[in-house]
């Protein structure tokens, strides 16, 4: 996959039928810098009287542009082997403009009406891609994990009846498969779903809600789910660590007129990121990474026109590389995902993983 990256090598360049070839760092500054051009211009026929000019948009459609004055000849030679010739491309009601200016200010020639010019950038889309990724990584792993400890803690309470009942409950949503309760979920929660159905029949609502239509309805749609799948096995881990506090501790601090908050910022939160640190750090890790709930929930829908590669608003990094690579044939842009997605997790176990207290500071949590 990383040579992959450093191809040119997609649906349209592939053998027998096109080889193809090293295009070196091309790939990542297109990725990652942006340095692609909404259009490309390429000449297509010329003769004394009439220039032909192809103009081609990011997205691959085309438009075909004549000009017959030596000025828009000069221009479109210009433009097509990349010298002093300027292009500017304006919006209309329903098209856009191009005006292409040759070197001294001379007006070139200019192209109206063209569909489809202002498409979006791979740049501007890993961007989005990779902020959601992050910010969805964070809540996958904090709030299950600060819920479940929450949880340990309220049914391991001194005075809580039928505990036993109380987590094999909550670990019911465990024991199914995600590849099922996931797709059920996810229906549950369509426009037609059981949710909206039940919400519309006892007057509540008056139109379904937008659970995977709108951006933000989605994404918080899907972190309250991943909470529901994720709280129970962080429960159960919190409660065996808990179970192995010394008791002789809480009942030291409530002799010395600790709060039921300060025991728990002193002993409990210690204890608990002490011996789960190196969890929550790959947790952290396979979130950035978990496939299965964001393509199993919304297969990373709404789509939206302002994001390339058929990126949705709950696209992972993941997701949009599978997406790349099977829908697009994108090869080579799939696999700078890839090599990101690689140095995106690096980076963050390499900044975390000496601040973990069982790596940091074992000594002295032992004495």
């Amino acid at each position: 996959m990383v040579l992959v990256a450093f191809t040119n090598y997609d649906h349209a360049h592939q053998p027998p039928g096109k080889l193809f070839t090293w295009v070196g760092g091309e790939n990542f500054a297109r990725m990652l810098a942006g340095g692609e051009s909404p259009v490309s211009f390429t000449i297509t026929s010329q003769t004394e009287e009439v220039t032909t000019l192809t103009i081609t948009a990011r997205n691959g459609d085309a438009f075909a542009v004549a000009t017959g004055d030596h000025a828009g000849a000069r221009s479109a030679a210009a433009l097509t082997r990349g010298g002093d010739a300027d292009f500017a491309i304006t919006q209309q009601e329903d098209a856009w403009r191009i005006e292409v200016v040759s070197s001294g200010g001379q007006a070139g020639f200019t192209a109206s009406g063209v569909t489809a010019v202002h498409t979006p950038s791979y740049a501007g889309t890993f961007r989005q891609v990779l902020v959601w990724t992050l910010i969805w990584a964070v809540f996958a792993t904090f709030l299950n994990y600060f819920l479940g400890m929450l949880m340990a803690i309220l049914i391991n309470k001194k005075g809580v009846r039928l505990k036993k009942m109380w987590r094999t409950l909550l670990v019911t949503t465990i024991a199914v498969p995600q590849f099922v309760s996931l797709l059920y979920v996810s229906k549950l929660f369509a426009a037609d779903g059981l949710i909206n159905g039940l919400l519309m029949d006892w007057g509540w609502i008056a139109q379904p809600l937008p659970f995977w239509t709108d951006p933000l309805w989605a994404r918080v749609t899907i972190i309250l789910i991943n909470v529901w799948i994720g709280v129970p096995y962080v429960m159960l881990i919190a409660t065996g660590i808990l179970i192995n506090i010394p008791a002789d501790l809480y009942e030291a601090a409530r002799i010395d007129g600790a709060s039921a908050l300060q025991a728990y910022t002193h002993i409990t939160l210690p204890y608990m990121l002490f011996i789960t640190g190196p969890y929550l750090l790959t947790s952290f890790t396979g979130n950035i990474n978990n496939f299965n709930v964001i393509f199993l929930l919304s297969q990373g829908k709404p789509l939206s026109l302002d994001m390339a590669g058929n990126a949705g608003a709950t696209d992972l990094l993941i997701t949009w590389l599978y997406k790349m690579t099977v829908t697009d044939g994108n090869y080579r842009l799939a696999a700078v995902i890839g090599v990101m997605v690689f140095v995106v997790c690096a980076a963050v176990n390499l900044a975390v993983y000496n601040l973990i207290p069982s790596v940091r500071r074992e000594e002295d949590f032992q004495s």
